[in-house]
């Protein structure tokens, strides 16, 4: 696999989590996708654990397509702004949820979806160095 094949593929899964977090965070509550049967409702830390994930996991992506084959310094800058850009984003689905007849804003799940972005491009910016030297050394051994 190729450095642009893998950029590639991290553009897509970005847009893809991007996508489930619409899905899941916008959905009216007691859906299948709010997190379980019709009429359930979750408590605040369930929302907590699942803006978290969600945002751990959008993290992650990001901090792996910024810094997998960055050598500079200026990726602590672009991992900041990514951090300020999810963080908006988090707060962006809370207010879009206002909306909702069935769903409310907290800023305890703004702060779950800072926090699990934050926790996320710090996993992503620490593995993806490895993950990248590995991808590279079996494309060049298949070769």
């Amino acid at each position: 696999m190729t450095e642009r094949h893998f950029n590639w593929l991290a553009d897509l899964a970005i847009v893809a989590a991007v996508m489930v977090i619409a899905v899941i965070v916008l959905s009216p509550s007691g859906s299948i996708w709010a997190g379980g049967s019709v009429g359930r409702h979750l408590s605040s830390q369930e929302t907590w654990i699942v803006h978290g994930v969600l945002f751990v996991g959008l993290g992650f992506l990001v901090a792996v397509r910024l810094t997998a084959a960055d050598r500079t310094t200026a990726t602590y800058a672009k991992l900041t702004l990514a951090l300020v850009l999810l963080a908006l984003l988090g707060g962006l689905a809370e207010s879009a949820q206002l909306e909702i007849a069935s769903r409310s804003a907290s800023y305890g799940d703004w702060a779950a979806d800072t926090i699990g972005a934050a926790f996320g491009l710090w996993l992503g910016a620490i593995s993806a160095r490895p993950l990248m030297l590995r991808i590279t050394r079996n494309s060049i051994a298949a070769s």
